[in-house]
């Protein structure tokens, strides 16, 4: 350190302290707190009920159409402005209603940020829609990028559609949905990942889209612009008999890890029908490489095999495998997690319904996997999500992350096992007067349709942990206040910070009455097949983080994200599932940044104001305070805040962690926040 820089942090401590012993004098200070998809292929309509989001809509063309601040005082956890990362939204026919799905990564020092979701416009471009294409670059995930640690977002549409070149096609290729991102340090720079399922843009000779597996697109931040540089894709070994769904990505360094299901192509010439060729398998998890920054991919290595019953020549039963979320731990180490189940028996769900969480490891950054652990039986919500969610089933995906000193691998996951799958309320209906389509359950008299007393199944969020690279698990820890609490908590993110500090993310719904009345119907949403989900009970929803300080042994009381509650039978979109399949967070430095979905917004549609869903994003420092990431508050934060003040993003001296409530400038307030919790720590 130089005597100049030196000089400046000592004149920067003294200005701390100066303001620091004036607020203690003072008064305490109070802290600021659809769409049209075309079938790509002849994938098994009997296997649909297994995919994700984007592969279902894409393939069988399925479409639809303020919170309590608490009391006043400071709170352990400062929760950021929410903000609007997409572009504003407008009514079809110039747009097609619908961001969700969502995914974000941050780089090193919090200021460059990369968002990503699913896209309904995408579905009204090329090679979804030729006739009479909406503008736009073609692709099913959007994305947005800040270069003031998410003070402000710039929408880029979706990702340029590189040129690719797979076994059987060649083109170039669109992102079709399942969006995640990562980001790596190589080099000494940020290097920004962005996982895709992929499609291409070129239709074959028989007009059909082409599926082109999984695409991995390369980006960097420039001073205050960010561009896409290249692309990679994935292929199934046996494509286009076999098909891929929800990938998974991570990275570390130059390691890059791509974690997705398989549906393989079934095949016995002469014994199985023509639709088990293409994708009649159950899932399998395979994981493709890279070592050397994505440049080049190796693999798949499987991860768990197919359950698929091969005495079953119709290919209706075996064990799903999906929603797959790989680590990277410490020396080569690779683990994988996702979701067994449920069972089915000649296209049925084998009841009573039951799932697992499973996991396998690599000592061998991914090149092979030992054979795969249980981690814990769950009782799944699958059957039964929140009514206002437009499909007849959502998703219980588990979520890993590492602690990358210790080697500790965390899993996250929901389970309805203490209050059961039948619903909040109860698992009864009634026939009330209703006109459209029907709802599912037995007929109704004329005029009348069949309407759900309760609301979806009752699940917790736990989380457990490994410290021997997956083979033996902990006992799960509850990370919500209360189990079986008639709320249901799902699509959990479980994240790491520096100091080994636990953050786990996730959605809460309650599934309430607003009016008291028994008769009215709250909630109507289509949910496919010809079918309409018909409520007494709204899904009202809000987006939480949980904290551990203590390595996920025990956690505080959860902390609310979301500045507005969601009602989930209101928001208009032109997309299924109108909310997704999960949510997206990270942690960097000392905060915890999360995005989601939210439909708190309007816009006029026919001359009334239509809620519609947007990717809403915020940050949440873990410790009030902590400018350094230490999880405590002392002298050093002072006078990192202290010697960052008067700047913004650009600035010499600016520091987006000593930016206490998120505002994109450190003044006074950011300095009083350090000062007033001064001697805290986690």
């Amino acid at each position: 350190m130089n005597l100049t820089n030196r000089k400046n942090i000592l004149r920067a401590a003294k200005v701390g302290i100066l303001l620091f012993a004036t607020l203690v004098l003072s008064t305490a200070y109070s802290t600021p707190r659809p769409v049209r998809g075309t079938s790509m292929s002849n994938f098994p309509a009997a296997h649909a009920d297994f995919l994700g989001t984007a592969s279902y809509e894409a393939i069988f063309d399925d479409a639809t159409g303020t919170a309590d601040p608490g009391p006043p005082g400071p709170k352990p956890i400062i929760v950021g402005p929410n903000v609007r990362v997409n572009a504003p939204q407008s009514a079809p026919p110039v747009d097609l209603l619908g961001r969700s799905e969502t995914t974000i990564a941050v780089g090193e020092d919090g200021t460059n940020q990369v968002a990503g979701w699913n896209d309904a416009v995408g579905f009204a471009r090329p090679p979804f829609t030729l006739v009479s294409p909406l503008a736009g670059i073609p692709g099913l995930s959007g994305y947005a990028f800040s270069t003031d640690g998410g003070v402000t977002w710039t929408d880029g549409d979706a990702p340029p559609n590189f040129a690719a070149t797979t076994p059987f096609f060649s083109g170039n290729i669109v992102t079709r949905g399942d969006p995640w991102l990562t980001v790596s340090d190589q080099n000494g720079a940020d290097t920004f990942l962005y996982a895709n399922l992929a499609v291409f843009l070129q239709r074959d000779s028989g007009n059909n889209t082409v599926d082109a597996g999984v695409s991995v697109h390369r980006g960097t931040f420039s001073g205050s612009s960010f561009s896409w540089n290249d692309v990679h894709a994935l292929s199934a070994p046996n494509a286009p008999f076999d098909f891929y769904d929800k990938e998974a990505i991570v990275a570390k360094g130059g390691t890059i890890i791509v974690s997705v299901t398989n549906f393989i192509g079934i095949s016995a010439p002469g014994t199985n029908p023509d639709f088990c060729q293409f994708a009649g398998g159950f899932g399998q998890i395979e994981v493709w490489r890279s070592t050397d920054g994505g440049n080049t991919y190796q693999g798949p290595a499987i991860a768990q095999p197919d359950q698929t019953d091969l005495s079953d020549t119709n290919c209706l039963t075996g064990v799903l495998n999906q929603g797959s979320d790989p680590v990277i731990g410490k020396g080569g180490n690779v683990f994988v997690t996702w979701t067994n189940g449920p069972s089915f028996s000649g296209g049925a769900t084998v009841t009573p319904v039951t799932e697992q969480i499973r996991g396998a490891s690599s000592s061998n950054s991914g090149a092979s996997f030992t054979s795969p652990v249980v981690i814990r039986n769950i009782v799944p919500g699958r059957q039964n999500p929140p009514v206002g969610y437009n499909r007849n089933r959502y998703n219980d995906f588990p979520r890993a992350a590492v602690d990358r000193a210790s080697g500790r691998i965390y899993v996250a996951f929901q389970d309805a096992s203490v209050a059961g799958n039948d619903g909040i309320g109860g698992s009864g209906t009634v026939c009330l007067p209703a006109s459209g389509n029907p709802s599912p359950g037995p007929p109704c008299p004329a005029g009348q349709r069949r309407v759900m007393l309760g609301g979806g199944a009752d699940t917790d969020v736990y989380l457990t942990f490994s410290d021997d690279n997956g083979a033996t698990w902990s006992t799960p820890t509850l990370i919500t206040p209360m189990a079986g609490d008639d709320k249901i908590q799902f699509w959990p993110v479980v994240t790491v910070g520096p100091q080994g500090e636990v953050n786990v993310v996730y959605y809460e719904s309650q599934e309430v009455q607003l009016n008291p009345s028994p008769t009215v119907i709250e909630c109507s949403i289509g949910i496919g097949g010809g079918l309409t989900r018909r409520s007494i009970r709204s899904s009202i929803v809000d987006t939480f983080v949980a904290r551990s300080t203590d390595h996920g042994a025990t956690f505080q009381s959860p902390v609310k994200l979301s500045s507005a509650s969601s009602n989930w039978c209101r928001g208009t979109v032109n997309i299924r599932p109108n909310f997704g399949d999960y949510i997206g967070a990270t942690t960097v430095g000392p905060k915890t940044y999360a995005v989601w979905a939210d439909d708190r917004n309007t816009i006029m549609i026919g001359g009334v104001p239509r809620n519609v869903v947007d990717v809403f994003y915020t940050s949440a420092r873990t410790i009030a305070g902590d400018v350094n990431g230490d999880l405590k508050v002392n002298i050093l934060d002072v006078a990192a805040a202290a010697y960052a003040f008067s700047t913004k993003p650009g600035a010499p001296r600016w520091n987006e962690a000593a930016d206490m409530n998120n505002d994109g400038s450190i003044d006074i307030l950011d300095v009083a926040i350090v000062a007033f919790y001064f001697g805290t720590s986690g």
